[in-house]
């Protein structure tokens, strides 16, 4: 089966650029093909700060925002489809050394949380 997640990163107001990461493990990939791209989005009434990377493979994403020299918030969404191995989504979040904060959601579902610096265990949603 295949969920859609949206892992939203936020920066609060700061000079540095938005950086986040995400590692899977456990056996689930993030679905990387022509069909079903991993996108980056605006939360709304946002815009995505001026990114220097974005790389996405199947198992690891990262992002790399510009510096923020109005040191607003800085908010990016990522949405990936991913296949479900099991009955959780395994995997980390590597702290990288500045107060990013992420959450995540499946699209579809009323599953949602924040997920915690270093390794997390999001149930797959049932409902």
């Amino acid at each position: 089966m295949v969920f859609t997640i949206v892992f939203t990163f936020e920066l609060d107001a700061s000079s540095q650029g938005l950086q986040a990461e995400i590692n899977l493990t456990g056996g689930n990939q993030f679905v990387v093909s022509d069909t079903n791209n991993i996108q980056l989005q605006a939360s709304p009434g946002l815009t995505i700060p001026p990114l220097l990377n974005a790389s996405f493979y199947t198992t690891k994403f990262e992002i790399q925002a510009a510096e923020n020299p109005s040191n607003i918030r800085q908010v990016v969404q990522v949405v990936a489809p991913v296949t479900a191995k099991g009955s959780s989504l395994q995997g980390s979040f590597p702290f990288p050394g500045m107060n990013v904060t992420a959450s995540y959601s499946f699209v579809g579902y009323s599953s949602r949380g924040n997920l915690p610096n270093g390794s997390f265990d999001i149930t797959f949603p049932t409902s």
